[in-house]
Parts: structure tokens; C-alpha cells; sequence
């Protein structure tokens, strides 16, 4: 069962993503849509999302 308290805001190179996990098994957290590439996260795992110093080349774009 999945759980969460915050579904939307805005993330600058200031203002951070923190997410800790309360999950004690199965956790799993993913970017790209893509889960086979997911990290485990699982209980009192943490991780921070912000703006990467460097924009990545866009494939499609290009």
C-alpha cells in the first residue's frame, strides 16, 4: 500500500524535494518512468530532488 501527504509543488535550485520512505519493504522510487532502473527505498531511506546544475541534451530535440 502506497501513501502520501504532498502531491504537488514547485522544486527551484533553492527550494529542495526531501522524501523519506516509511515503507518497511518493497519501496522502490524511479524518475524516468521506467522501473526496471528503480532504487530500493525502503524504511528510513532518504532521498533530495533538486534542479542539476547542467541541462541534459534532449534526444528528440536535437
Amino acid at each position: 500500500m502506497s501513501q502520501i501527504s504532498l502531491w504537488f509543488g514547485i522544486i527551484t535550485k533553492v527550494k529542495t524535494l526531501k522524501i523519506v520512505s516509511i515503507m518497511p519493504a518493497k519501496g522502490v522510487i524511479f524518475s524516468d518512468g521506467i522501473e526496471s532502473d528503480f532504487l530500493s527505498f525502503n524504511l528510513v531511506s532518504g532521498v533530495e530532488i533538486s534542479i542539476a546544475d547542467t541541462k541534459a541534451n534532449n534526444f528528440f530535440n536535437n
